[in-house]
Protein backbone atom coordinates (compact mmCIF):
# COMPACT_ATOMS: atom_id res chain seq x y z
CA UNK A 1 0.00 0.00 0.00
CA UNK A 2 1.21 3.51 -0.76
CA UNK A 3 0.92 4.85 2.77
CA UNK A 4 1.95 8.41 1.91
CA UNK A 5 -1.07 8.97 -0.32
CA UNK A 6 -3.55 6.81 1.58
CA UNK A 7 -2.61 7.53 5.19
CA UNK A 8 -0.36 10.58 4.96
CA UNK A 9 2.69 8.77 6.32
CA UNK A 10 5.86 7.41 4.76
CA UNK A 11 6.41 3.64 5.26
CA UNK A 12 8.89 4.16 8.14
CA UNK A 13 6.38 6.37 9.97
CA UNK A 14 3.66 3.78 9.40
CA UNK A 15 5.87 1.02 10.80
CA UNK A 16 6.71 3.11 13.86
CA UNK A 17 3.08 4.07 14.47
CA UNK A 18 1.92 0.45 14.25
CA UNK A 19 4.73 -0.66 16.61
CA UNK A 20 3.87 2.05 19.16
CA UNK A 21 0.17 1.22 18.98
CA UNK A 22 0.93 -2.50 19.37
CA UNK A 23 2.99 -1.80 22.51
CA UNK A 24 0.09 0.06 24.12
CA UNK A 25 -2.39 -2.61 23.00
CA UNK A 26 -0.22 -5.49 24.25
CA UNK A 27 0.40 -3.72 27.56
CA UNK A 28 -3.30 -3.58 28.41
CA UNK A 29 -4.86 -6.28 30.58
CA UNK A 30 -6.23 -9.12 28.46
CA UNK A 31 -9.82 -8.24 29.42
CA UNK A 32 -9.36 -4.69 28.05
CA UNK A 33 -7.83 -5.70 24.71
CA UNK A 34 -9.86 -5.96 21.51
CA UNK A 35 -9.59 -9.36 19.81
CA UNK A 36 -8.83 -8.34 16.22
CA UNK A 37 -10.17 -10.25 13.22
CA UNK A 38 -7.71 -8.35 11.01
CA UNK A 39 -3.97 -8.36 11.55
CA UNK A 40 -3.13 -5.44 13.86
CA UNK A 41 -1.19 -3.55 11.17
CA UNK A 42 -4.06 -3.79 8.68
CA UNK A 43 -6.54 -2.69 11.32
CA UNK A 44 -4.38 0.34 12.15
CA UNK A 45 -4.02 1.17 8.46
CA UNK A 46 -7.79 0.91 8.02
CA UNK A 47 -8.42 3.34 10.89
CA UNK A 48 -5.92 5.84 9.47
CA UNK A 49 -7.47 5.51 6.01
CA UNK A 50 -10.96 6.19 7.41
CA UNK A 51 -9.70 9.16 9.42
CA UNK A 52 -7.74 10.73 6.55
CA UNK A 53 -10.37 10.30 3.85
CA UNK A 54 -13.57 10.26 5.91
CA UNK A 55 -14.53 6.91 4.38
CA UNK A 56 -17.83 5.33 5.32
CA UNK A 57 -17.28 2.30 7.54
CA UNK A 58 -19.21 0.08 5.12
CA UNK A 59 -16.77 0.97 2.32
CA UNK A 60 -13.76 0.39 4.59
CA UNK A 61 -15.22 -2.98 5.54
CA UNK A 62 -15.59 -3.91 1.88
CA UNK A 63 -12.01 -2.84 1.14
CA UNK A 64 -10.57 -4.81 4.07
CA UNK A 65 -12.92 -7.81 3.88
CA UNK A 66 -14.74 -7.37 7.19
CA UNK A 67 -18.24 -6.37 8.24
CA UNK A 68 -19.17 -2.76 8.99
CA UNK A 69 -19.81 -3.70 12.62
CA UNK A 70 -16.25 -5.02 12.88
CA UNK A 71 -14.93 -1.78 11.38
CA UNK A 72 -16.93 0.16 13.97
CA UNK A 73 -15.50 -1.85 16.88
CA UNK A 74 -11.94 -1.52 15.54
CA UNK A 75 -12.46 2.24 14.99
CA UNK A 76 -13.75 2.78 18.55
CA UNK A 77 -10.85 0.81 20.02
CA UNK A 78 -7.93 2.03 17.89
CA UNK A 79 -8.69 5.71 17.33
CA UNK A 80 -8.10 6.73 20.97
CA UNK A 81 -5.07 4.42 21.11
CA UNK A 82 -3.57 6.08 18.01
CA UNK A 83 -4.30 9.47 19.56
CA UNK A 84 -2.45 8.38 22.67
CA UNK A 85 0.69 7.20 20.86
CA UNK A 86 0.87 10.29 18.63
CA UNK A 87 0.09 12.89 21.31
CA UNK A 88 3.71 13.97 21.73
CA UNK A 89 4.28 14.21 17.97
CA UNK A 90 1.46 16.64 17.24
CA UNK A 91 1.71 20.40 17.26
CA UNK A 92 -0.98 22.38 18.94
CA UNK A 93 -3.67 23.91 16.75
CA UNK A 94 -2.73 27.45 17.74
CA UNK A 95 0.72 26.88 16.18
CA UNK A 96 -0.69 25.75 12.81
CA UNK A 97 -1.34 29.18 11.20
CA UNK A 98 2.23 30.28 11.96
CA UNK A 99 3.56 27.43 9.80
CA UNK A 100 2.01 29.04 6.72
CA UNK A 101 -0.38 26.29 5.59
CA UNK A 102 -3.27 24.60 7.34
CA UNK A 103 -4.76 21.39 5.99
CA UNK A 104 -8.56 21.52 6.19
CA UNK A 105 -10.52 18.60 4.76
CA UNK A 106 -7.62 17.68 2.49
CA UNK A 107 -7.27 21.22 1.10
CA UNK A 108 -4.13 23.26 1.91
CA UNK A 109 -5.25 26.68 3.08
CA UNK A 110 -2.56 29.43 3.05
CA UNK A 111 -2.50 31.52 6.22
CA UNK A 112 -0.82 34.68 7.43
CA UNK A 113 0.39 35.17 10.96
CA UNK A 114 -2.07 37.36 12.79
CA UNK A 115 -5.01 36.62 10.47
CA UNK A 116 -8.17 34.84 11.55
CA UNK A 117 -7.48 31.34 12.83
CA UNK A 118 -9.58 28.37 13.86
CA UNK A 119 -8.45 28.98 17.44
CA UNK A 120 -10.41 32.21 17.70
CA UNK A 121 -7.37 34.43 17.18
Amino acid sequence: MRYQSTCGLVPAQMTELIARAWQVHAGRPAADRYDFTLPFGKATTMVLLIARHNLPQQLAGDLFGVAQATVSRIWRYLLPLIGQVTALDRRHLHEAPARGTVLIDGTPIPTRLGSFSACGG
